[in-house]
Order: structure tokens, then sequence, then C-alpha cells
């Protein structure tokens, strides 16, 4: 499994699709999933209204194969619900819980868990042989990262437990401790939002464990041995900032990134250097000479910063893939970015 990872503006998403149809070139059965809000993976391979939560067969190479899917939080949820509730009653009282509705489609950590989740089934679906994640920009991918996690420990929390265990005794017999905290939020949500929710962690008592051994085992899969992170940069100084940020992040997770695609590198002209072009500006052609010289001059600092920030990350690969006349809006423009990612 790969995630990628990335600075926003950067060309991220276009990387990830055009990584699992290389993986398809080469006879892999590849699925990617982007757990960005944004239609972005959509609009990059041209197929807009075609992409939904279930996985969409994108192109078959030989053995090889490219998926794609875009994570629908709410429907995922949903069959998480259905699959570790107890009887079609319990699933029926939370699907149908107002406060579950809005938890399970509004919160942004919601979404998180839910990516981390959504990526594990497609893990253990025995179509496909590789998954690529195209996560959402820097901040947000760390809390997708994080997420798993979080979720756990919450689940496991003496807190929890006993918000759980007081519901199901009904709210008369709730306990000293917690009084004043249902009292506040009463009074700060609405006794009707309230009884939603405490409707909520009472149908929910009984499916808690199963949410916890996923995200549990979500938590496992990311940073375990079958999955690498790849980071997506261009070498521009503020998208290297915000990189070396998100690398950090991941160091403070124990997560190495195996590789840096440098994607968007100003193109060379020649083997000529910006101070020998530029020596030519007064001859007749010295328009040409000068664009050259701006041009070299261009990539030259773009190999500094990124020289800079691999210094960073020493054991890291580093992929550099050059900026593209045209934006790309369809397969045909994923699939010649896929040649140069394959490109020795």
């Amino acid at each position: 499994m790969t995630c990628s990872l990335t600075p926003s503006g950067v060309g991220k998403t276009s990387v990830a699709a055009a990584l699992a149809l290389s993986a398809a070139q080469i006879g892999r059965r590849a699925i990617v999933i982007t757990i960005d809000p944004a239609r972005r993976l959509a609009d990059a391979i041209g197929l807009r209204h075609e992409i939904g939560n279930e996985p969409v067969l994108v192109q078959q190479i030989g053995d090889g194969q490219m998926w794609a899917t875009m994570l629908d939080v709410g429907e995922t949820f949903d069959s998480l619900v259905s699959r570790y509730a107890k009887d079609e009653e319990q699933t029926t009282k939370i699907l149908q819980n107002t406060f579950y509705r809005n938890v399970s489609r509004s919160i942004s950590g919601t979404r998180d868990y839910i990516a981390a989740e959504r990526l594990l089934a497609l893990h253990a679906d025995e179509r496909f042989d590789l998954v690529i994640v195209d996560t959402p920009p820097t901040r947000s991918a760390l809390a997708f990262v994080e997420a798993p996690e979080r979720l756990a420990r919450f689940l496991e929390h003496r807190l929890f437990k006993l918000l759980i265990s007081s519901t199901l005794t009904g709210m008369k017999l709730i306990t000293g401790a917690l009084q004043p905290v249902v009292r506040t939020a009463g009074k700060l949500v609405g006794t009707a939002a309230l009884d939603d929710a405490i409707a909520f962690l009472r149908a929910f008592a009984g499916i808690e464990d199963g949410f916890r051994q996923r995200a549990r085992q979500s938590s496992i899969l990311l940073r375990g041995p079958t999955t690498s992170f790849v980071l997506v940069a261009s070498a521009r100084a503020d998208t290297l900032e915000e990189a070396a940020f998100f690398a950090d992040g991941l160091r403070q997770n124990n997560i190495a990134i195996e590789l840096v695609i440098a994607n968007r590198m100003p193109p060379r002209f020649g083997d000529t250097a910006a101070e020998v072009a530029l020596s030519h500006a007064q001859d007749p052609d010295g328009d040409l000479w000068r664009n050259l010289a701006q041009l070299h001059a261009e990539a030259e600092q773009a190999d500094s910063q990124l020289a800079g920030f691999m210094l960073a990350l020493p054991s890291t690969s580093c992929l550099r893939v050059a900026e593209r006349s045209n934006d790309i809006i369809d397969l045909d423009g994923i699939t010649d970015l896929a040649t140069s990612l394959l490109a020795p």
C-alpha cells in the first residue's frame, strides 16, 4: 500500500493516479482512492460523474488493472455500523438517529477515521494487490494518519465507558460525576439534541468493540511493513517548507518517507549554465539567450532548494518529474505522467 502525501497545489492527485496506472502497466492490480473531499481525482482522469465509493475499473492493461474510488464517509460509516450491530433493530436505531447522522456526515474527525477504515477494507479486498491513497493536503493528512489511534484511545477511555453504561440504565441513574456535564451540555446544545446523543450512545452500546478493533488494525496497517509513504512536492520554498513540516509530523508518528516525488520541476534545455547563456545577451539573438538564461536560473534555483530539503531525508529516494506544458484533465494526461514516473 502506498500513501501519497503532500502540500496542496503540487499535483498530488495526478501523481497518485499516475502511480496506480504505472503499477497496472507492470501487471499489478492497483486501486487509487482519494480521501480528499475535493473531486480532483475524478477530474484528473476525466470521469467526474462515474467515480464514487464503489471501486470502478478505469483501465485494463494485460493482466494489470487500474481502479479508482472516492471516499463516501456516510456510506462507509453506515456499512461499518451494519457490520457490527447485533441485529437489524440495533442497526436501524443507530442509522436513523439524528445525532448519528450529524456526526457521521459532518464532523471532520469522522472523515479521518472513516478514511482509515476504508483503506483497511480495500487492503483486504482480493481484487487489488496495491492500494494508493491520495490524501488531503498536509495538515489534514496528518490528522488522517493519527485518527485511528485517537479513536481507539477514546473508545477505551473510562469516561466513554461510563457514558455508555450510564445511558443504558437511563438518565435518572447517571452518576454524580456526570450530572454537571449533562446539565451543561443540555444548556449548550438543547434538550432535544442531548436526548438524541444519549439515544445514540444507548444504541451504540455493544458495537464499540468492533470499532475499536478496526481502529487498532488501521493504525497497525499505516505503520506496518506493507505500507510506504510517498511525499509529493514542488521545488518552491513555500511548498518545501510545508513538506518539511509534514515530514516532521510523520517522524513523530514513527513513520518514514520512502520516496519524494519532486513534481513540476523546471525543465532544462541543454547543459549551458545560466551565467554562460547570459554572456551571450548582446549577440544578435540575445533575446533567446536571455530567455535561456532565465530558464536555467529557475532550474538551478529549484535544484538547490530541493537538494537542501533532501538533506533532512538522507535515506529517502527522490524522483524528479518535469513541469508539463498542459494541465492534466484526462486519462491521456495521466498516462503521459505515468510514463515519466517509469522512465529510467
